[in-house]
């Protein structure tokens, strides 16, 4: 609910350089005069692992790989040929081609550019790396990888950007780098409608007949505001990032309108269920077949009244079973209401929602208005009466289309969204995961009042702000596909035979992007008499995640090796999760040379 609002009027430091670039040239020259040095015997062929996977390192499309074949070559038999002129869909030559495609590989095609012997295919959600390594294994594949995305860092451009503190309090531009939402993620929101003509929407706003959604008041598929709440908790959630206004936490995802409230904001809870229950069956009810991925993922309520319902409990249930996040304002009634100071407040207070607690713009509690509760599960801002929230109004009611309003129903879409951009980076999460990423992942903040004391010492749960404040950083991180790659290039091990240091050790992470832990394991698969690998292959599986990055060692002996030049190899293993396939090889080099001293010596000696 909104408390209030107001219209909107709008120089050893170089030495390090040159020692390493003497050191490369040495290697390189070492490497070409040096034909007699000992090498592995996959070096010395240029054999490479063909089914070896890249490690991931970056963002990409999800159910998604991309393809490539070697075209006018013998191993290339079976695969199309290129041709430009089969290029546009619905040709015979194309559909040729596409049938041919799905045969070689088993999977659909999502598109092919036959002009340069490539294809775009669908894969199980999760199973990327595994199907990319399968694919590389196919006789004429000539690669094989993720469906990579590139974009600008976001920082958005729209014009009243810089006074939304409420987005830079929950680390939003942050999480934008790691996705701003996919457009099959859909959340219904359930308050007084939305204005449909709302330049912060086009494109992405569900709207009339066959398209859900639904004034469940007029009994029509045309969900009007004529109150301005539904509109600006639309726009906290997923105005769009157009250069133009605002910017929502969430704005590439879909809003299903479900109008509840009247012109005067006030609803009834037939229509709220109904509302919940309309939004839960809307997959089945409203299929979309050009996006079969499409689903209502979150639902948000920031609404409610002081009597619990049978029907309102079931609904929300209901909700739940279908794999959605149920949101809701935790209430303004921190104070008095309706002559009860802090009461219950429906739907929060149902089983299975979670319940927001609003804050101001610098982590206190709104102390003068927003409820605190042990059902509370997490709080975001939501503004004070000398501080609001910006976000978009109907027009009809604010000429400039922008406004401010101050409440526990600007802080519920913040959480809302947070779970949208959780959803588009997992799709395969339950509701359960989804909720228990945005508690976990949320900051603790000062308990700044008596009644924010924690309820639940163990658990760190306070009435107020409930598991802390919304990090939407760290929810995209926790949701982010758990990958590992190395954080180093190919280790160099520099020894001299006359010098008395006889072992070396590098020491570096293995990264993932993802606060999903992954496991691993390492073994040394070449070089194994003067190299070795801490963990090794006979130490169980090592977690990594992205605070907290696996340690890989690796160490050189010198030994009795002659001077030259040695490779060695450790393999990288992913244990879990199933299916990661993050398999890569990294290759250190030994060289032991008396001639690094005459290098090294005069370049120190400046």
């Amino acid at each position: 609910m909104a408390a209030n609002r107001s219209r909107f009027s709008v120089d050893c430091r170089r030495s390090l350089p040159v020692v390493l670039f003497f050191a490369r040239l040495l290697l390189a020259s070492l490497l070409i005069t040096s034909s007699a040095a000992p090498l592995s015997a996959a070096a010395a062929s240029g054999q490479t692992d063909a089914a070896a996977v890249a490690p991931v390192v970056g963002e990409y499309v999800l159910a998604e790989v991309l393809i490539g074949w070697q075209a006018g070559t013998a191993a290339a038999t079976g695969w199309p040929a290129p041709a430009r002129a089969a290029q546009t869909p619905g040709t015979t030559e194309y559909q040729s081609a596409v049938q041919t495609i799905a045969a070689r590989t088993g999977l659909r095609v999502l598109e092919a550019h036959l002009g340069y012997a490539a294809a775009r295919l669908a894969v199980p959600a999760g199973q990327e790396q595994a199907e990319i390594a399968r694919l590389v294994k196919l006789p004429g594949v000539r690669y094989a990888e993720l469906n990579y995305i590139a974009r600008a860092a976001v920082v958005p451009s729209d014009p009243l950007y810089s006074q939304q503190w409420n987005m830079a309090r929950v680390n939003a531009p942050a999480a934008w780098d790691l996705t701003t939402g996919s457009n099959s993620v859909i959340v219904a929101v359930i308050d007084s409608g939305i204005d449909s003509g709302h330049a912060e929407f086009t494109g992405r706003l569900l709207v009339g007949p066959g398209s859900g959604a639904h004034d469940f008041i007029a009994g029509d598929d045309y969900p009007i505001d004529d109150f301005g709440h539904g509109t600006h908790v639309a726009g906290i959630l997923a105005a769009g990032i157009n250069g133009v206004g605002v910017v929502g936490l969430a704005p590439h995802v879909r809003i299903l309108p479900l109008k509840v409230l009247d012109s005067q904001g006030n609803g009834t809870y037939d229509n709220i269920v109904a509302a919940i229950n309309w939004a839960a069956d809307w997959s089945v009810n409203f299929p979309h077949p050009g996006d079969p991925n499409a689903r209502v993922r979150v639902i948000n309520l920031s609404l409610g009244g002081f009597a619990p319902s049978q029907p309102l409990q079931d609904a929300v249930s209901h909700a739940i079973s279908q794999g959605i996040v149920v949101v809701a304002a935790a209430g303004n009634c921190g104070q008095v209401c309706q002559g009860a100071v802090n009461p219950d407040y429906y739907p929060a207070a149902c089983s299975g929602v979670l319940a927001v607690g609003a804050t101001d713009r610098s982590d206190n509690w709104a102390s003068s208005y927003s409820a605190y509760k042990s059902y509370v599960a997490l709080s975001a801002p939501g503004g004070i009466d000398t501080d609001p929230i910006l976000s978009t109004l109907p027009y009809a009611i604010a000429s400039t289309g922008y406004g401010y309003e101050y409440g526990t129903s600007m802080a519920a879409p913040l959480v809302s969204g947070a779970a949208a951009l959780a959803w588009s980076l997992w799709p395969a999460a339950a509701p359960a995961q989804i909720s228990a990423m945005l508690t976990a992942s949320a900051d603790k903040v000062p308990l700044n009042d008596a009644v924010c004391a924690y309820d639940n010492i163990a658990l760190q749960h306070s009435p107020c702000f409930g598991y802390g404040r919304l990090n939407a950083l760290r929810v995209a991180r926790s949701a982010y596909p758990p990958s590992l790659r190395p954080a180093f290039t190919q280790p160099v091990f520099l020894f001299d035979p006359n010098e008395a240091v006889a072992q070396r050790t590098y020491t570096d992470a293995l990264l993932n992007p993802s606060e999903r832990v992954a496991t691993w394991q390492a073994t040394v698969i070449s070089g194994a008499q003067w190299f070795s690998s801490v963990p090794d292959g006979m130490t169980g599986p090592t977690p990594s995640t992205y605070s907290t990055p696996g340690i890989l060692s690796l160490t050189a002996q010198r030994g009795q090796l002659q001077p030259g030049i040695y490779t060695g190899v450790v393999q990288v293993r992913s244990v879990f999760p199933p299916g990661l396939a993050a398999n890569f090889n990294i290759t250190a080099t030994l060289v032991i040379s008396s001639l690094l001293y005459h290098v090294y010596s005069p370049v120190l000696a400046k």
